[in-house]
C-alpha cells in the first residue's frame, strides 16, 4: 500500500540486499518501509465510549503517520469491528492522537500502521 501524494517527499522505500551486490545474485531482497515504527506519545486521549461496554468489543484502525508525529484523518480506515459506536469514537478520536515518528536512519518519514482498540471478542 502506498502513500497519500502529500507524503511522496517525506517517505523512504529501502531496498535491502543480502549476499551478492550484484542485482541477479542477491539472496535475499525485502522492502522495508522504516526501520524504527511509530510509538504513541503518553496522554493520547481515549475514544470516548464507555469503558464497560468496551469489553469483549475490538476495533482495528489502519491509518497514516507523518513525519511530524500526526494522523492524517483522511488516511483513517477501520479494517474490522464488533461495533459501529465504538468504531465512530475511535475515528473520531484518532486525529488528536500524537506519535513520536517512524525514523530512516535518523530521517523522519510517513508510515501506515495498524492500531487495536478494545479487546478481542
Amino acid at each position: 500500500r502506498g502513500y497519500p501524494d502529500r507524503y511522496q517527499g517525506d517517505s523512504l522505500m529501502l531496498l535491502v540486499r543480502f549476499g551478492s551486490t550484484d542485482f541477479t545474485r542477491a539472496m535475499v531482497q525485502t522492502w522495508y518501509s522504516v526501520a524504527r515504527p511509530p510509538k504513541p506519545r503518553r496522554g493520547n486521549p481515549e475514544p470516548d465510549y464507555p469503558r464497560e461496554r468496551q469489553k469483549g468489543q475490538q476495533v482495528i484502525a489502519a491509518f497514516t503517520v507523518d513525519s511530524l508525529g500526526n494522523v492524517d484523518a483522511s488516511s483513517i480506515e477501520i479494517v474490522a469491528s464488533t461495533d459501529d459506536d465504538f468504531a465512530n469514537a475511535v475515528v473520531n478520536v484518532l486525529p488528536r492522537w500524537r506519535f513520536t515518528p517512524s525514523t530512516v536512519r535518523g530521517c523522519r518519514v510517513a508510515r501506515s500502521i495498524r492500531w487495536e482498540f478494545g479487546e478481542p471478542p
